[in-house]
């Protein structure tokens, strides 16, 4: 969590004039991550920002940021073309996920697959960020440094790792909602004959994998559109403070497969 400490520190750096460049800019990374204390603290700095200031607050879910830090920002989208972006590893991993999902039965020993195949690879994913993130802290560089400073250092990596761990949690959860729309697209092309078929194939992010059209085959539509809206309530929930696990146990043992 960001918290009004740090925050008081950003309005205070910000209120000093630009020594090297024209702006001061002050990036907030995870804008939602902050403290209700905090965000009430920044908020006489959001509306009456300091001359040749730049305040940017990075999130990927606005809507868990109060109405009062909303109604001071312009909203700018920095997501790029808006095409789905997948990395050859969630791509073998989702053909994992798949390939168990689109099993005939459906026990709930398969549901617990599931969720150690997600829980696994979220696992990795966070060991491969605190490895990168550590090896370039400058704790490593500076081993002589006072204890003060290594301190705030390990404070600041702490916190980089979890920033990082929850975007690409995000992605990774991006990857399996995209898995689900192709499910729900081809359940609406099983529900009619002829034109919606060619259509739904059209429009789907993986038209390779299989396991979707094995899913997608057992549900109607509205079963396959209520499991994406148990995904975006998963998303909403690790926005919080709830025990990633259990969220993610709870949503699988949700899903309609």
């Amino acid at each position: 969590m960001i918290t009004i400490d740090q925050i008081r520190e950003v309005a205070k750096d910000i209120q000093l004039k630009p020594t090297e460049a024209e702006y001061k800019v002050a990036v907030i990374v995870g804008a939602d991550r902050l403290r209700v204390e905090a965000a009430n603290a920044f908020l006489k700095t959001l509306e009456e920002p300091p001359a040749k200031s730049i305040l940017i607050l990075l999130t990927m879910d606005a809507e868990q940021l109060i109405e009062t830090i909303l109604s001071r920002c312009l909203r700018l989208n920095f997501a790029g073309d808006g095409s789905v972006k997948v990395t050859p590893e969630q791509l073998a991993w989702l053909s994992r996920f798949s390939a168990i999902a689109s099993l005939p039965q459906k026990s709930l020993i398969g549901r617990y697959r599931l969720m150690d195949v997600l829980l696994a690879k979220l696992a990795e994913v966070r060991g491969v960020i605190d490895q990168s993130l550590t090896a370039r802290s400058p704790i490593q560089r500076f081993p002589d440094a006072e204890k003060a400073m290594v301190g705030k250092w390990e404070d600041e990596l702490a916190a980089a790792i979890e920033a990082e761990y929850r975007r690409q949690r995000a992605d990774l959860l991006g990857v399996l909602h995209w898995w689900l729309r192709d499910v729900w697209l081809q359940s609406m092309s099983a529900a009619n004959a002829s034109g919606t078929q060619q259509a739904g194939g059209s429009l789907l992010t993986f038209p390779s994998e299989t396991g979707s059209r094995a899913v997608a085959d057992r549900l109607n539509s509205r079963q396959a559109l209520a499991n994406l809206e148990v995904i975006e309530q998963l998303q909403r929930w690790l926005g919080t403070n709830v025990q990633e696990a259990l969220a993610i146990e709870v949503s699988l043992l949700k899903l309609e497969l």
